[in-house]
């Protein structure tokens, strides 16, 4: 079990990418994050399955491994281990982005985002929020938005699960505000804001 240094807010990572460039990338932005220490790495979800023993605090997954999809995996970690995890993926497809929420990621980056944006977004969910950009608040949004009208029954029990405010913060987000921007348009704090969306997710 590896040895967790909360007192020094130190926290450890494992890494599932089955491609050695992005691997070797992701890897330099850990590396340059002080409270995070990397136990191991895996292309597979196998091998990834034996690092979580390991009780890692964190893990930056691909959903797209050697031997399969990592929904499973994630939510494994987070039942099993309270693993947190950032999904790092190519997929930015609705269905991929609300499945890897289902199964328990707290946040989705696209591979394509910076080296700056991924530490950004590793470092929200050390901060214990929940990292959502445009892209997936628009596949949450599209997901409790009434399809056919205002008589769809399905589409008003989807709705009626955010309260009003998660919704004004959801649509904010997706027409592309950062946390800063939502907390000046509603008069929160940063915390707040944090709070909301990390209830989104749960929802």
């Amino acid at each position: 079990m590896a040895t967790r240094l909360i007192g020094a807010e130190m926290y450890t990572v494992i890494l599932l990418e089955n491609d050695e460039v992005m691997r070797s990338s992701i890897s330099g932005v850990v590396d340059s994050i002080d409270t995070l220490t990397m136990i191991g790495t895996s292309s597979t979800l196998q091998y990834g399955f034996e690092l979580l023993e390991k009780n890692p605090d964190f893990a930056l997954v691909d959903l797209m491994l050697d031997d399969g999809i990592a929904y499973e995996f994630i939510a494994h970690a987070v039942e099993t281990y309270s693993t947190k995890i950032l999904i790092v993926s190519v997929l930015g497809d609705e269905a991929s982005v609300i499945s890897a929420i289902q199964a328990g990621a707290v946040g989705y980056i696209k591979k394509d985002a910076s080296s700056v944006e991924l530490k950004n977004a590793i470092n929200a969910i050390l901060r214990g929020e929940a990292p959502m950009s445009p892209t997936i608040a628009r596949h949450l949004l599209r997901r409790i938005q009434t399809e056919d009208g205002p008589t769809n029954k399905r589409s008003h029990e989807a709705a009626s699960i955010l309260s009003p405010r998660e919704r004004q913060i959801l649509e904010a987000l997706a027409y592309g505000m950062n946390y800063k921007e939502v907390a000046r348009k509603y008069n929160l704090s940063h915390h707040t804001v944090a709070k909301y969306i990390k209830t989104i997710y749960r929802k």
